[in-house]
């Protein structure tokens, strides 16, 4: 029995010094395979196709905040506005319009469509058909390739806005918008790298107004500062305006 237990013993202490002998099989180290980099867009081709696949979206919501100074000799004019509705790329769009001036805050709501263009009075709320928007700017004017000069586009890089990838674009405002003459206006947009559309425009400069600015009534050569940053958002969301019952009473 002890031989035989020696002999189990033996082959056990051979199989123990075997197994350590043998090296064991490393485990491969698997590379990650790089993500690709995406080729940075032609920023005047890649604007005009994010213009043209915006006009494919049945509708759009956006805000709009506005700064506006204006000076000429002494006086000095602040006026911030704020615009938030919803567009129709059919050319309609309503929303709301807050202006600050003098120490009022003025409120008025707007609808146009086919009709014509409707505001509300911002002392009564009553609605009134008239020829102006009772906006500075047009959200459907800001979002048309006339809007931008495309020979002076440049593409700054990607980035990210509100949690979405997208491409800077930086450009030149269109020389007969929001002004007769301006003196330099600088626009951006950011446009989402995976769907293609804008999501925020922005304009600041400085324009030189004349007496019949769409801003304000001012002797021709007033200079005024202007910010204005448009974000856009609910593409495609479903969306009915009409013209509102104006009161005969």
């Amino acid at each position: 029995m002890l031989r035989r237990l020696g002999i189990v013993l033996a082959a056990l202490v051979s199989l123990f010094v075997l197994t350590a002998c043998i090296a064991p099989t490393p485990t491969p180290i698997v590379t990650p395979t790089p993500s690709p980099t995406p080729t940075p867009p032609n920023a005047a081709a890649y604007l005009e196709e994010s213009l043209a696949a915006l006009q494919t979206q049945t509708s759009f919501h956006f805000d709009m905040d506005i700064s506006f100074v204006a000076e000429q000799g002494t006086l000095t004019i602040n006026i911030p506005i704020t615009f938030t509705g919803d567009v129709l790329t059919e050319g309609k769009f309503s929303g709301t319009i807050s202006v600050a001036a003098l120490g009022l805050n003025l409120i008025s709501d707007i609808i146009v469509t086919e009709e014509g263009v409707y505001v509300t009075d911002p002392t009564t709320g009553l609605w009134e058909l008239t020829s102006d928007t009772g906006s500075p700017v047009d959200p459907t004017e800001v979002v048309s390739a006339e809007f931008v000069d495309f020979t002076a586009l440049a593409l700054i890089g990607r980035e990210e806005l509100n949690g979405v990838p997208v491409y800077h674009l930086v450009g030149r405002l269109a020389v007969d918008q929001l002004a007769e003459q301006p003196i330099s206006a600088r626009i951006d947009y950011w446009v989402g790298v995976d769907d293609g559309l804008p999501r925020r425009i922005r304009v600041d400069g400085d324009l030189t107004l004349g007496g019949e600015s769409k801003f304000l009534q001012m002797a021709e050569g007033a200079i005024a500062n202007i910010t204005m940053e448009m974000d856009l958002s609910d593409f495609g969301k479903p969306l009915v305006i009409e013209a509102p019952i104006i009161s005969t009473d």
